[in-house]
C-alpha cells in the first residue's frame, strides 16, 4: 500500500509548533514522516487540547480518507473540553456536570470511530493515547489497517528521567513535544512498522533542571 497523505490530530506530543523558540538537534517525528515517501502531511494537532478538539477537526475530513490516507491520532485528556465560554465558570461547570458521562467515555467513543474509519474508508489509523487505562480496546483489534500503540504516552514521557520518582517535573518542559530525540526516534519506528516497541527509559539526567529558575538545559 502506498501512502501519499499523512493526517496528524493530538495535543502537544504533535504539535509542530511546540517549542519554537527552541533549536534542536534532530528532526521531530511528525516531521520525519513527510520525508519517508509521503507526498502530504497535514498536522492538525494542537497544544492543551484533547478529543473534543481533535474529533471537531476530524469530522470535517473523515468521510474523505481513502487506501492512500494514513491517520495518526493521539488521545489526549478526556477532561480537555473546547468550551465556547471559558471565562464563565458556572456555565463550564453547568456544563460539564450535564455531559459528565458522555466526557468521561471520550476515549472510547473516540477509539471506536477511528476503528470504524479504518473499515470503512479502508485507511490505515495508528492510535497513542496519553493514558491507555482509559482504553477499551488496547490492542485487541489491531491488524494492517488499524494499530493502537498499548503503552501510555504520558507515562513514557515521564520514564526518560532517571529516578523519575524522586525528582520533580519541571513546569516548563522544554523538551520538543515531551521527548528526547531518543523516542522521537522510536515514535518514527512504531509509525512506520505499526508494531510494539518499547520506549526508552531512565536515560535524562534530572540534574540540568532548575526548578528555581524554570530553566532546562539539553544536549
Amino acid at each position: 500500500m502506498t501512502i501519499k497523505r499523512v493526517w496528524v490530530f493530538g495535543d502537544s506530543y504533535a504539535d509542530p509548533n511546540d517549542n519554537l523558540g527552541i533549536e534542536y538537534n534532530f528532526i521531530p517525528w511528525h516531521q520525519r514522516i513527510e520525508k519517508a515517501n509521503i507526498s502530504r502531511v497535514k498536522n492538525l494537532a494542537k497544544c492543551s487540547t484533547g478529543p473534543h478538539y481533535s474529533l471537531k477537526e476530524l469530522y470535517k475530513c473523515y468521510n474523505k480518507f481513502t487506501k492512500d490516507d494514513h491517520v495518526i491520532f493521539i488521545i489526549s485528556g478526556r477532561d480537555r473540553i473546547e468550551f465556547y465560554t471559558p471565562a464563565d465558570i458556572s456555565v463550564t461547570d453547568y456544563a460539564y456536570k450535564t455531559f459528565e458521562e458522555e466526557i468521561d467515555t471520550f476515549t472510547q467513543k473516540c477509539e471506536s470511530f477511528l476503528y470504524i474509519i479504518s473499515r470503512l474508508q479502508q485507511c490505515k489509523v495508528t492510535v497513542f493515547l496519553l493514558s491507555v487505562a482509559h482504553s477499551y480496546m488496547k490492542d485487541r483489534l489491531n491488524d494492517d489497517l488499524f494499530y493502537l500503540h498499548n503503552y501510555s504516552l504520558m507515562s513514557a514521557s515521564n520514564e526518560e528521567f532517571i529516578n523519575r520518582k524522586e525528582n520533580k517535573y519541571p513546569r516548563h518542559d522544554l523538551r520538543k513535544n515531551h521527548f528526547s530525540k531518543e523516542n522521537h526516534d522510536i515514535m518514527v519506528d512504531i509509525i512506520q512498522t505499526r508494531t510494539f516497541q518499547p520506549f526508552k527509559k531512565n536515560f535524562v539526567d534530572p540534574t540540568p533542571f532548575e526548578q528555581d529558575q524554570e530553566k532546562f538545559i539539553y544536549d
